[in-house]
């Protein structure tokens, strides 16, 4: 188990959008960037990292050790499995520690009011074992608010619904309509600290 480190910065970055609004393009530069990769590939969409299923991802990072991987766990398409796979693959992330994980839309795996606990406590907890977490979602409004809340970067593209627009303004402190004015491929890039906003 990778040691707490009580100094290591929160890296936390909530990527929002309806389809085609550059969360992947901003998530693969973010993947580029890591030298130890853990992708939930909700879509199968990474098909040039090496998949590993949930029983064999402890021993494959145990096995790289200190050393770079880059790895995705394709979830089940049944929803109960699905739950409990996520909450194993984030207990094992907060058992090894310095990770990048990215974990592709989470409305699939996490509600409002309520996560897994393996996903509560990477979120907040995960600072201290260097664990750097990319969530995205098309439905913020549906995922967990600790998440959402905790975030120390948020990128939003446009957004459909009204709930999704309120519930991400809110956290950013902005009004919903410099949400509902965006297009194509424009976000609003929100950083907690320091605290800045801009269109992007």
């Amino acid at each position: 188990m990778t040691k707490v480190d009580v100094t290591q910065k929160a890296d936390i970055r909530c990527v929002l959008g309806a389809p085609g609004t550059g969360k992947s393009h901003y998530t693969k530069a973010e993947m580029a960037k890591a030298k130890r990769l853990l992708v939930w590939d909700l879509e199968d969409e990474y098909e040039h990292i090496d998949a590993v299923s949930v029983q064999q991802l402890p021993h494959r990072l145990h096995q790289a050790g200190a050393g770079g991987f880059k790895v995705r766990v394709i979830p089940s398409t049944d929803a109960d499995k699905r739950q409990v796979e996520f909450d194993l693959v984030c207990r094992t992330i907060m058992a090894i520690g310095k990770i990048t994980f990215v974990a592709e839309e989470l409305r699939f795996v996490t509600q409002p009011s309520k996560a897994p606990a393996g996903w509560a406590a990477i979120t907040l907890r995960g600072r201290k074992r260097g664990v750097k977490v990319i969530g995205t979602s098309q439905r913020p409004a549906s995922i967990d608010k600790d998440f959402l809340g905790s975030a120390t970067l948020i990128r939003c593209g446009a957004l459909n619904y009204p709930e999704d627009r309120k519930a991400v303004a809110a956290v950013m402190g902005i009004d919903p309509a410099d949400i509902e004015k965006l297009e194509g491929y424009q976000a609003i890039l929100w950083t907690r600290t320091p605290r800045t906003i801009k269109q992007v």
